[in-house]
This record gives structure tokens, C-alpha cells and sequence, in this order.
């Protein structure tokens, strides 16, 4: 069974955060683990003492940015529904309107992971191709 672990503001991140970002493909996240603080709220998604997975959620102006990671091996498991579900859960309980998600560019499938958003609720938002949005609900 997951678990959900909440991560403190990550300041110069850990070894362990940057081993799991370092095993994502090329392009698939748009993160510089360099910089001093990485802003936003994070939660770490663990299975059997493993980091399977993260979830990231800035918030602006009654809305919030996301991002979630799982690990390719990962995949195919129900760890990225889980996150976007964590996410939703804790957007509804700060009273946000939106979540919206950036597909990078150069993600290595963007359509793989415009199909996944989408079928978790996300649509396209009319202002980019690759940027997707989901009203918030209870």
C-alpha cells in the first residue's frame, strides 16, 4: 500500500529526491534541482520504503500549478492516478478552483501523458497545446 509522506520546502534537495529525478527520462520533468529552493508544496509517494513517486502543487490566485512524477518502473501501477487524486484532495480542502499541469516541451510522450491527464479529468485549456487544466470538486 502507498504512502503518502509530505516533504518539507526542499531546500537544496536531498539525495534521495534527486536520485529519483535523475532516473526520469529526459525532458519529462522541467525542474532544476540546482537552484537554492524549490518552491511549492511537495509530497513524496512511497511503496515498501521506495520512492515511487512525487507530487507538487504551487499555488497562485485560487488555483494551483501541478506536477507529479512516478518512477518508469513504476508505471502502469495506479501511482499517478493515486497522486493526481492526493492532489485534487488537497486543492479541494484549501478551496482552489483549478489545478492545471504543463506538459513540458521535449517530454518524451506527451501523448502518452495527455491521455493519462485527461482521463483523469484534466482538459486542454484553449490557451496551449500543452497546457491542461481540471476544475476543482468535492
Amino acid at each position: 500500500m502507498p504512502t503518502w509522506i509530505p516533504e518539507p520546502v526542499p531546500a537544496h534537495p536531498d539525495t534521495r529526491m534527486r536520485a529519483f529525478f535523475d532516473r526520469l527520462p529526459a525532458g519529462s520533468v522541467k525542474l532544476d534541482l540546482s537552484a537554492e529552493l524549490l518552491p511549492g508544496t511537495w509530497w513524496r509517494l512511497e511503496e515498501g520504503g521506495e520512492v515511487v513517486g512525487y507530487g507538487w502543487m504551487d499555488v497562485t490566485w485560487g488555483d494551483a500549478q501541478v506536477m507529479l512524477a512516478v518512477d518508469p518502473e513504476a508505471h502502469r501501477g495506479g501511482n499517478g492516478r493515486a497522486i493526481v487524486e492526493h492532489l485534487t484532495h488537497e486543492a479541494h480542502e484549501q478551496g482552489l478552483g483549478f489545478l492545471f499541469n504543463t506538459i513540458p516541451a521535449g517530454h518524451p510522450d506527451p501523448d502518452g501523458v495527455r491521455a493519462f491527464l485527461t482521463s483523469c479529468g484534466f482538459e486542454a485549456s484553449g490557451l496551449d497545446g500543452g497546457l491542461l487544466r481540471m476544475r476543482v470538486r468535492g
